[in-house]
């Protein structure tokens, strides 16, 4: 019966709804299975008169049945377009749009698990959750064949990535469901605005869906947050009119005051700062801070960007500074082992600093902890990339899987996820790491080491300012040059001078790097052990390793197992001043 509703065969969905007419369903079957035909008598081409009569008579039982059940409130509201109580319709279109989202029903908790999935999903970043946002979705429209706000979320997600002619689609149903919807236009508008050419008349379409949406909600301190991207959406407008008009038009000029204008409304009645408002407030609050700024900056007021850049480092600041707290929480919550509450804490804290690698880590940490290993070191792996400093701890972590779990099928799984993300760097790298980690169980081959170098130079292209993927393919390249057979001593040296500079891109990217100290520490006391090296050489190679071990020591470095197992610095064993470094460092 639902498929029929909203596959538009209207006689068999009335066919099958008589079926359920009788009194021996219960009565929420029922009261469903009336709305039903009151749906399919409203759709289906037939007189008027006819449809109209058949639709009140059913949505009387129907209400009489289930009356505050949403798809009963969302069938009548669509099915008497004519009342003369128009206060009324919206009334009803209000009511069923709440319990739509907020009920108790199958078809509401698959919605909301769709939000959750949707907000992991990002803007194109999770695949995987993208996929299983758009099921839930689709599974609440399956259950709820007006549930407007499922086809609403859906068309976001698709126009997130890039799918504009699937989101055009699920966002125009569901305007056609709750006409009245303002976030229902704003997402239109957003569409209109993203996907169109950037000619007058796309633009003028634009701005009549943004008034429209302003119209429908009011201002924003009482419209709340669809509201506030109403008037977003149309100061986004009003910029693109400006920047096609010549400076000296006074159009150009009432364009940028309206957009300026709109934009502090809408910033005004954005709290910017957690808990008084949820995480999306504090990041729509950012945005709207950073077009503020940028207004500002290009139409020739520097003060008022100056101080607009001000608050915007400062809720910045207040956003971290939140996510520090609630992620110290989470740990508490971590060491009293409830950690499935420290990740819904977690999860709170990433979404308000998206960019803090400790929030990842401390998640990845709980994932372990709850046996979600996948999502547990992708997340490590995230936190790597925001947060370099944290490899010698990922490093450890990644150790400690090593040992309890099998490397060949943990490399079996991320395939799949590499296939899944085949642009996500972090995942990419995640895969190359469990490369070297094979390397460091002494459990691989030549192929290892290829396959790892070229999940790193794939990561790189990604994301060339990924410090760890610079310095664990220079590890590959030291140690595919210390192979102990086949190699040359021409491709020996080319191996250590392909890792040497990856380790310095590392430091320029992050001076303050232990790990690119030790490697190259590393490499120079391999160097010691050179056939046919001159005294003189030797002495050299031994300063430099001495050189870069003490300062990995400076920067924190504290792996000492690491440099037990090592053999390449069996030939410092022995010496004096290494000893003396090892235990002052001690």
């Amino acid at each position: 019966l639902c498929f029929a509703l909203r596959a538009g065969l209207y006689d068999d969905a009335k066919a099958l709804a008589r079926l359920c007419l009788n009194d021996g369903w219960a009565d929420g079957t029922r009261a469903f299975a009336n709305a039903a035909l009151g749906v399919a008598a409203t759709f289906a081409p037939q007189a008027k008169d006819e449809a109209n009569a058949l639709a009140l008579s059913c949505f009387e039982v129907a209400s009489r049945l289930a009356p505050d059940d949403s798809f009963t409130l969302a069938a009548q509201g669509l099915a008497e377009p004519n009342r003369p109580a128009q206060a009324w319709r919206v009334e009803l279109a209000v009511r069923a749009r709440n319990l739509a989202i907020s009920g108790d029903g199958a078809a509401s908790r698959a919605y909301r698990a769709g939000l959750r999935w949707a907000e992991a999903a990002g803007a194109g970043r999770e695949r995987a959750s993208y996929q299983r946002a758009r099921r839930a979705f689709v599974r609440a429209e399956q259950l709820h064949p007006l549930h407007a706000p499922a086809l609403l979320a859906r068309g976001r997600l698709y126009a997130a990535w890039s799918e504009r002619g699937l989101a055009q689609a699920a966002v125009s149903r569901a305007l056609e469901l709750d006409p009245r919807s303002v976030s229902g236009h704003v997402v239109q508008g957003e569409l209109q605005l993203r996907f169109a050419g950037a000619g007058p008349a796309d633009l003028r379409l634009a701005r009549k869906t943004f008034e429209h949406a302003v119209s429908l909600a009011g201002s924003p301190e009482t419209g709340g947050s669809d509201a506030v991207e109403a008037y977003f959406g149309r100061a986004q407008v009003a910029l693109a009119e400006a920047e096609q008009l010549a400076p000296e038009e006074p159009a150009r000029a009432a364009r940028i005051a309206q957009a300026r204008e709109d934009l502090t409304l809408a910033l005004d009645a954005t709290p910017d700062r957690y808990p008084a408002g949820r995480p999306q407030d504090v990041r729509f609050a950012l945005r709207l801070l950073e077009a503020l700024r940028d207004l500002c900056r290009d139409h020739g007021s520097p003060e008022q960007a100056r101080d607009f850049a001000t608050r915007l480092e400062e809720t910045r600041a207040a956003a971290r500074a939140a996510a520090e707290k609630l992620r110290a929480q989470a740990r508490a919550l971590r060491d009293a082992l409830r950690n499935r509450e420290a990740l819904e804490v977690l999860g709170v804290a990433q979404a308000l600093a998206p960019e803090e690698g400790a929030v990842y880590f401390e998640r990845g940490l709980c994932y372990l902890k709850v046996g979600s290993f996948v999502p547990g070191i992708v997340d490590l792996s995230r936190a790597l990339e925001l947060n370099p400093r944290l490899a010698d701890e990922v490093y450890a972590k990644v150790y400690q899987i090593t040992y309890v779990v099998d490397l060949h099928r943990v490399i079996t799984e991320l395939d799949k996820i590499v296939a899944d993300h085949p642009d996500e760097a972090h995942v990419i790298f995640l895969r190359g790491f469990f490369f070297v980690a094979r390397v460091e169980f002494k459990e691989y081959t030549e192929g290892d080491l290829l396959r790892g170098i070229e999940d790193f130079d794939r990561c790189l292209a990604l994301n060339p300012r990924h410090v760890t993927a610079r310095l664990y393919r220079g590890f590959l390249e030291f140690k595919r040059a210390n192979a102990d057979e086949g190699v040359t001593p021409e491709e020996v040296q080319a191996g250590y001078a392909k890792a040497l500079a990856d380790y310095q891109a590392a430091l320029e990217l992050d001076p303050g790097s232990a790990l690119s100290h030790y490697l190259q520490a590393l490499l120079w006391a391999q160097r010691l052990r050179d056939a046919g090296a001159a005294e003189e050489q030797r002495e050299g190679f031994r300063a430099r390793a001495l050189q870069h071990f003490q300062r990995a020591l400076e920067l924190g470095f504290r792996a000492f197992d690491r440099v037990k197992n090592e053999a390449a610095f069996d030939a410092l064993r022995d010496d004096e001043d290494f000893l003396r470094l090892l235990g002052e460092a001690r």
